[in-house]
């Protein structure tokens, strides 16, 4: 038996799967026509330029005012109507009672005559009266008889005892002394019964009040003063007694 060579490697059994893969890609290619490698791309360079933009203009002086939103005027929802006054049921009226019938009137009785007033009596004399004696009033003791007068000479020599007093205890004031001043101060004294000295004034000014108010001084600072005489020692004794004031010459 002579052997056969075939381009199929296992003969006539490889066959069929040889032609199904032909098949196959056939198909393949009938679906996809457009199917192809495309080629690689080309690489590009990247390339930088520095490209000097001019600055942008300045913004204008004025400003734009801001748009002016119109607010509409609020509107009011008109007052809710006052509600209805409820109307009270009026109470019906009550009957008003039966008058009741007014009594009879009784009759009145016959008047009475007046009776007659009696006689009227004559009253009895009063008795007559005892004779009245007059009072004489009995006569006004006599005035008691005026009190002694005093001695006025006594007066007149405590008023020269008092002066004699204060000039003996007189100084001359230095300023009056040294401007050359004289005078003489008359002076209005109430005297205590005990001698006291109540108050003292200047009746009659010497025209100086230096020698014034030193005549005052001379009599508050003199002390206890003699009792006044008797018959002015009743009562606080008023008397005026002047202060002389006179330089020595040489």
């Amino acid at each position: 038996m002579s052997a056969s060579w075939s381009p199929f490697p296992g003969g006539r059994r490889a066959a069929p799967a040889l032609l199904i893969s032909l098949l196959f890609h056939g198909a393949l290619l009938a679906v996809l026509p457009d199917w192809r490698l495309e080629p690689k791309p080309e690489e590009r360079l990247l390339q930088a330029f520095v490209v000097d933009t001019p600055a942008p203009p300045p913004p204008p002086d004025f400003q734009v005012p801001p748009p002016v939103v119109e607010v509409p005027p609020p509107v009011f929802a008109p007052p809710p109507p006052p509600p209805e006054p409820v109307v009270q049921p009026r109470p019906k009226p009550r009957p008003e009672p039966a008058p009741r019938p007014k009594p009879r009137p009784r009759p009145e009785p016959a008047p009475q005559p007046a009776p007659e007033p009696p006689p009227p009596v004559a009253p009895e004399p009063a008795p007559a009266a005892p004779p009245v004696e007059p009072v004489v009033a009995p006569p006004p003791p006599p005035p008691p008889p005026p009190p002694p007068r005093p001695d006025p000479r006594l007066l007149e020599r405590y008023g020269d005892a008092l002066s004699q007093r204060f000039a003996s205890e007189q100084s001359y004031p230095r300023l009056a002394a040294m401007r050359g001043w004289e005078g003489e101060v008359l002076l209005r004294l109430t005297i205590a019964r005990t001698g006291g000295l109540r108050s003292v004034q200047v009746l009659r000014s010497s025209g100086h009040e230096v020698l014034d108010k030193h005549a005052i001084a001379l009599v508050e600072g003199s002390g206890q003063l003699p009792k006044p005489p008797k018959g002015f020692d009743d009562e606080d004794l008023e008397i005026t007694v002047p202060v002389r004031y006179r330089l020595r010459s040489g």
